[in-house]
């Protein structure tokens, strides 16, 4: 958009179809289309929100509360009820939860490790069920 090199990589967490558009052309239809534009901005804005909360928990949690937080997160955002628990109906790998969470992904897997210990989550292969949310959010702040 501004000329300059992109300054991140996305990862699709299930199959996608893409469409890429030279920047010119994308331009062009925001000229073309300015409530595009004011959503894009919308969502730009949140995003940078979004950026600043997680650079404030960086800095005041340790790698288990933030592993903590990230999965709350993903309760309210994908979770599905289930009998006992909340499935996060994402498949998503330890890598994965440490990119989003800023820790290496032993940390993780400890993590993961002490809230299986405590019953609050059960962990399959990329599947991870939440069966207390409450204690995850409290281990967050």
């Amino acid at each position: 958009m501004d000329g300059e090199p992109r300054s991140a990589n996305a990862t699709a967490l299930e199959s996608v179809e893409v469409l890429s558009l030279a920047a010119d052309d994308f331009l062009a239809f925001l000229e073309r289309h300015p409530s595009v534009s004011i959503r894009l901005l919308k969502t730009l804005t949140r995003k940078l929100r979004q950026a600043d909360r997680r650079r404030v928990e960086f800095s005041e949690h340790d790698s288990v509360g933030r592993v903590a937080k990230r999965l709350v997160d993903l309760v309210e955002e994908f979770g599905v009820p289930q009998d006992e628990g909340t499935l996060i109906d994402v498949s998503l790998t330890q890598e994965e939860l440490a990119g989003w969470t800023g820790s290496s992904r032993e940390a993780v897997s400890r993590a993961l490790q002490a809230f299986r210990k405590r019953g609050w989550i059960e962990t399959k292969r990329r599947a991870i069920t939440v069966y207390d949310v409450d204690a995850l959010r409290r281990r967050a702040t």
